[in-house]
């Protein structure tokens, strides 16, 4: 059985779980969370599931949210028998949100998530993936400085995002 965290408007798992059921900063319109399948309203820090009940959860943007993170990653563990699946934003410092509580890079997360999980996995995602494996575009980042201006400019222009996945 999956859970799907801070599932927003749009739920993925058999077990949906968000603490705001109507418009948010993140959100473009209303939703009505009792079309949701098994949708449960709580946090996602005080999980209302007992131990192992899901073989995979997922959280998608809601993490750097969060009030205690930490505390949240712990009970994630508590009610997953199988993997964790985690998305944040990677913009740079220049671009980040109000609304995010905390910001990670790759080497930051990974060593925020081995204080849980000792088989953590972090890489990059980008939705223009395709652009970023092209052979001009892997020879440029080559050169220090486009590398640095990629990182830091190009990230919020390509949506660049870190995915972690946590294995028991």
């Amino acid at each position: 059985m999956k859970l799907d965290l801070c599932c927003g408007s749009r739920p993925s798992g058999d077990v949906n779980l968000d603490l705001n059921v109507t418009r948010s900063q993140h959100h473009k319109y209303d939703y009505d969370p009792r079309r949701f399948r098994h949708f449960v309203r709580a946090s996602a820090q005080d999980l209302p599931f007992r131990d192992d009940m899901f073989t995979c959860t997922v959280i998608n943007h809601g993490l750097e949210h969060l009030p205690d993170p930490l505390k949240a990653v712990r009970d994630m563990r508590r009610v997953t028998r199988g993997r964790l699946h985690i998305r944040v934003p990677n913009h740079p410092i220049w671009c980040e949100f109000a609304e995010h509580l905390y910001s990670w890079s790759a080497v930051s997360l990974r060593n925020f998530l081995h204080l849980v999980y000792e088989d953590v996995t972090v890489r990059r995602q980008c939705r223009y993936f395709q652009l970023t494996q092209t052979r001009v575009f892997r020879k440029l980042l080559k050169v220090a400085y486009v590398k640095f201006l990629f990182e830091r400019v190009m990230g919020a222009v390509l949506a660049v995002e870190l995915e972690a996945v946590c294995r028991r």
